[in-house]
C-alpha cells in the first residue's frame, strides 16, 4: 500500500545531501572553539563518540558572551539537526563542549 504512518515497512529510504558549501569541524576535547568568525548558518551537529553528561553550547559571538543559539546533551550517538535551513549567526559561531568526559562531535555548517 501507500507510504503511511500507519505502514512504516513501506516507507521509501531518503538520503539528505550536505547544504552546497558547507563545512564541518571536529571537536574531541571539553574546550572553547572558534568554529567560524563572521556570519553563516549552524546547520547542527553528529555526535561521533557520545558521553553521559557531555553537552555543546553553541553561541552567536565570538566567546560564551554572544548570543545562546542552543545547549545540546551529547549522550548518544547521530546527529541533531537544526530546522531546515539552520540557524543564522552574524558574528561567529563560537561552541563550548564540557562534560566529565568529553564527547567527540562534529559541528556543520555554512
Amino acid at each position: 500500500m501507500g507510504n503511511t504512518t500507519t505502514n512504516p515497512a513501506n516507507a521509501i529510504p531518503v538520503w539528505i545531501a550536505p547544504a552546497p558549501g558547507s563545512q564541518g569541524k571536529n571537536i574531541t576535547t571539553a574546550t572553547n572553539t572558534q568554529v567560524k568568525t563572521g556570519s553563516g548558518v549552524f546547520l547542527g551537529m553528529t555526535v561521533n563518540t557520545a558521553h553521559a553528561g557531555a553537552t555543546a553550547t553553541v553561541y552567536d559571538g565570538t566567546d560564551n558572551t554572544g548570543v545562546l543559539l542552543g545547549t545540546f546533551a551529547l549522550t548518544s550517538a547521530g546527529p541533531i539537526t537544526e530546522a531546515a535551513g539552520g540557524l543564522p549567526f552574524t558574528t561567529g559561531l563560537f561552541v563550548v563542549t564540557a562534560g566529565g568526559t568529553p564527547a567527540d562531535v562534529t559541528i556543520q555548517y555554512i
